[in-house]
């Protein structure tokens, strides 16, 4: 293959190139990890099936068996459910890899213990306001769709505070380990 004397040319065969090695590298680490797009497919799959509400609310209480909230928004935001299965992702990737910076990961548990904490409290509040007022039939469409939307939120957002909880044990014990190893050759 000649390489193009122009720089502009050369720029553009830069890139092909690197944008290239980045996907390889991508789907080596895919492989890697042996991610589970199946999940994922399932819920696309659900989302696009015409079914009535019963067929449906009977197969995510199958399938699901309590790991997701009975929610509508937990099967049609796919793209939200797989960053956070990303987010879980980065976070047993940072345990292994990268154990000194695992620091960051507890700030974003602090971060999503807080977001939580603040929908509750609106949530709360909105409940308080409501209490003994006659909401029309819109405004009744709109609290059940927050509704789903908070419970969604604070479901997705604890399950990350678990995780990185999870992944603290986990790195705590192998520091232990390490520690103890290192004692025992000395």
């Amino acid at each position: 293959m000649m390489k193009p004397t122009n720089p502009m040319a050369q720029l553009e065969q830069w890139k092909a190139n690197h944008r290239q090695n980045k996907i390889n590298w991508f789907v080596s680490e895919m492989n890697e990890r042996k991610i589970e797009p199946v999940k994922n497919a399932a819920a696309l799959k659900i989302e696009d099936t015409p079914k009535t509400q019963q067929e449906t609310q009977g197969a995510t209480k199958g399938k699901h068996k309590g790991k997701l909230p009975l929610n509508p928004l937990a099967l049609k935001l796919a793209q939200f459910n797989r960053q956070f299965d990303l987010i879980k992702q980065s976070n047993q990737l940072c345990v292994e890899k990268y154990p000194d910076c695992f620091h960051h990961k507890l700030k974003l548990s602090a971060e999503c213990a807080d977001l939580i904490e603040r929908l509750n409290n609106g949530r709360a509040l909105l409940k308080a306001l409501s209490t003994g007022v006659t909401l029309t039939q819109e405004q009744t469409a709109l609290l059940k769709s927050f509704n789903q939307a908070h419970s969604y939120l604070v479901f997705k957002l604890g399950e990350v505070v678990d995780d990185v909880k999870a992944n603290q044990i986990t790195l705590i014990e192998q520091t232990k380990i390490n520690d103890g190893k290192g004692g025992n050759d000395e």
